[in-house]
């Protein structure tokens, strides 16, 4: 279950992550978990077209593991599927994170995934 999915839905009625299309950056911190043990949160501001406007949506990846990425460019467009793992019985593991196109760039696993904010874009790159 994705928290506050609501969020974007309060914009786009028929919302799929695989919508989100070029990420405007990326941020990854460490901030402390259950009993102060330190977990690792990566967060991605995506920026998607929806009615002719554009919107930045936050993702937050909680708890994220085994991270890769690795990108040629600054203009990072990607095909993002999330894969509900959680049943397959890997301790703080629910969620594997990827671009379909090019998994080997861009994959990791996180216990919670959370929409942080959902805002009109302020600035929108030429490309997209």
């Amino acid at each position: 279950m994705i928290l506050n999915e609501e969020l974007i839905r309060a914009f786009i009625k028929d919302f799929g992550f695989n919508q989100l299309g070029y990420m405007k950056g990326i941020s990854i911190s460490v901030e402390p978990y259950v009993h102060y043990e330190p977990q690792t949160v990566v967060e991605i501001p995506f920026i998607i077209k929806h009615d002719e406007q554009y919107l930045e949506i936050t993702i937050r990846f909680v708890d994220a593991a085994e991270v890769q990425f690795n990108f040629a460019s600054s203009l990072v467009r990607i095909s993002l599927e999330i894969v509900d793992i959680s049943g397959d019985g890997w301790e703080r593991k629910d969620y594997l994170v990827r671009d379909l196109e090019n998994e080997e760039d861009f994959h990791f696993y996180c216990n919670r995934i959370e929409v942080a904010s959902v805002k009109l874009a302020e600035y929108v790159h030429p490309n997209w």
